[in-house]
């Protein structure tokens, strides 16, 4: 109690304005206002890695991506396509993990289409994760060295898993959902956990885990993810495995 008293002291000293604000709606309000449709390009550099039993399955490509008036488009470097080309030539019949022979083939694969559009675009993704979430704590806080506000946020398990019917068969499930953001709610960084059990008819039954850590920039009116690092691991039937996904953007 007597922590929580501070910080509301704290919030109020270094951000004046914010006596009557929720922080949780801030962020919304920002983040309906960073939608826009700035003309970007930006260099990404994507990896994957997948372990499963004794097999490691890595990978890495980079790209150029640009969202404009005339719509959204990628451009692999004619070394990444000749990379392509060999690995598409290597004979896999008498490997055990093929796709380990594959590495660039693997990253471009693991890392679709979509998940480049929504690091232009991460306004819009976010705004979803944070439809149902509450607000746990907001604290006074610095980011980089400069004030920042800090939102501690509870998220049921619609933010995490979309399909309903998979969701009928979680019988346990836990995330927090961390955003460091400025004065005015325009965020930072983001940080996800989460865990969570479930069964699915008599015999199968998972469990599984991760973390997620985002950080964003403002290009105009525009809210561009510039770093993703996600974790999950899972335990089952079907053995184990963890998966890790990294993209790293930088604007041109």
């Amino acid at each position: 109690m007597v922590y929580r008293t501070l910080s509301a002291v704290l919030l109020t000293l270094l951000f004046p304005g914010l006596i009557h604000a929720n922080g949780l709606d801030d962020l919304r309000k920002q983040l309906a206002l960073l939608q826009g449709l700035t003309p970007v390009t930006a260099y990404i550099e994507a990896s994957y890695q997948r372990e499963r039993d004794e097999f490691t399955t890595e990978g890495s490509t980079q790209l150029t991506v640009q969202s404009n008036e005339h719509g959204f488009s990628l451009h692999y470097a004619p070394t990444i396509t000749a990379s392509l080309r060999q690995e598409m030539a290597v004979n896999t019949d008498d490997v055990d993990n093929p796709a380990q022979k594959r590495p660039t083939m693997t990253a471009i694969k693991s890392n679709s289409e979509v998940d480049y559009f929504q690091m232009l675009s991460a306004a819009t993704g976010l705004l979803q994760t944070l439809k149902h979430a509450t607000l746990i704590e907001e604290t006074v806080t610095e980011y980089q060295g400069k004030p920042a506000r800090l939102l501690d946020l509870a998220l049921p398990v619609e933010a995490i898993i979309h399909d309903k019917k998979f969701r009928s068969y979680v019988k346990s499930f836990d995330a927090s959902y961390q955003v460091w953001m400025t004065e005015q709610g325009v965020p930072l960084e983001a940080k996800m956990q989460f865990s969570g059990h479930g069964r699915a008819y008599l015999l199968f039954s998972l469990e599984g885990s991760g973390a997620n850590t985002e950080r964003f920039q403002l290009v105009n009116d525009r809210l561009v993810q510039t770093y993703t690092e996600g974790h999950f691991s899972s335990s089952s039937i079907f053995g184990d495995f963890t998966n890790q996904r990294i993209r790293k953007l930088v604007i041109q």
